[in-house]
């Protein structure tokens, strides 16, 4: 599979609609060290999140053990995928969002509005 990726003209980046996972992290999650080497090397996103769990490859990387692939990805800026990375993430992802007030131009009869300015 990987001597085709170049000669072919394949998207590396192409996640299958029945697995939704790019090559990158369905390698990366099987321990298939070289194959994802081998997809970074050969322009595989670093930051191309897998569809069905929102994992990053750095996250895969992590939870597969792979250090190999963690420091490349790392190398190519990828979001280290730390717990305290996710921590935030979700801290921000769980945020409430305030409602917007919107001011009309018209008076509403139950109380007076502030003129616009």
């Amino acid at each position: 599979m990987s001597g085709q990726c170049s000669s072919s003209g394949i998207d590396v980046n192409y996640a299958h609609p029945e697995f939704l996972a790019t090559p990158l992290v369905a390698s990366i999650l099987v321990k298939r060290e070289a194959a994802a080497l081998y997809l970074l090397s050969h322009g595989a996103d670093p930051h191309l999140r897998s569809e069905p769990d929102g994992l990053t490859p750095a996250q895969a990387a992590q939870q597969a053990g792979l250090v190999a692939v963690q420091k490349r990805l790392q190398d190519l800026g990828a979001i280290c995928g730390t717990d305290a990375h996710t921590a935030a993430v979700r801290a921000l992802v769980d945020t409430p969002v305030r409602p917007r007030t919107f001011i009309t131009a018209a008076p509403c009869s139950n109380h007076p509005h502030p003129p616009l300015r």
